[in-house]
């Protein structure tokens, strides 16, 4: 159809966490490839931002190899930034990176634009919903949602190191506290994300680290033209 399409992709601290094929922030990176490389074939013009707490870089959309293999340099640079010493260097809780970003894609972004946010959107809040909805109005935005089975449901037995940065705290999965606070977390994403695609008649869906990426994404195009979430 010959329209742009933009792929922002998160590769923020919280991005940096996997238990099973890879980390989340893998698969945002694989998915926003996957999705431009088909939206180049289909003769589109693509861009996107790339992402995190210290900076957001931007590809402008085109119909051109080489401005998509600009934005997959980018991509690889953030993604290659992810370590565990780099997590310890401090800005893993500045909750605007996600915003600004959103920010620049509302400023750059032609309406009638195909936009895909690859995120696990926990820095979500109301200032980055604002500007999701500000998006979803004039453009066709659909939300991916990058998790992990550990989000979702604790193992059970033992106790769980946990790091944020220098700080090792520890859990009990055993306790209904813990399983409490860990549902009502992850609920709260989810109910957001819904209220969202349903006033602004946007889709979105979630994609897990646990699955083939190839597979979920197949599933996902072919029912981008759809209403509703998967």
């Amino acid at each position: 159809r010959e329209r742009p399409v933009m792929i922002l992709c998160d590769q923020s601290a919280s991005m940096f966490f996997g238990s099973k094929d890879c980390m989340k922030s893998v698969l945002a990176a694989r998915s926003a490839a996957l999705l431009a490389w088909s939206a180049l074939s289909h003769n589109d013009r693509v861009g996107g931002i790339v992402f995190n707490e210290k900076a957001k870089l931007t590809v402008k959309p085109a119909r051109s190899r080489k401005a998509l293999l600009r934005y997959f340099k980018h991509l690889e640079e953030a993604n290659n930034a992810l370590t565990a010493t780099s997590l310890s260097e401090g800005g893993i809780f500045d909750k605007h990176s996600f915003t600004e970003a959103l920010i620049e894609a509302n400023q750059v972004t032609r309406p009638g634009t195909l936009v895909f946010v690859i995120s696990d959107f926990h820095r979500l809040d109301a200032k980055a919903s604002q500007q999701l909805s500000a998006l979803a109005r004039h453009n066709e935005l659909i939300l991916l949602r990058c998790s992990d089975p550990l989000e979702h449901t604790l193992p059970v037995g033992g106790i769980l190191p946990i790091r944020n940065g220098d700080d090792v705290f520890y859990l009990s999965p055993e306790e209904q506290q813990t399983h409490s606070a860990l549902r009502a977390w992850d609920d709260n994403i989810e109910r957001q994300l819904s209220q969202l695609a349903k006033s602004r008649n946007t889709n979105f869906w979630d994609i897990s680290t646990g699955k083939s990426v190839d597979s979920q994404l197949h599933q996902i195009t072919n029912q981008v033209r759809g209403v509703g979430r998967r």
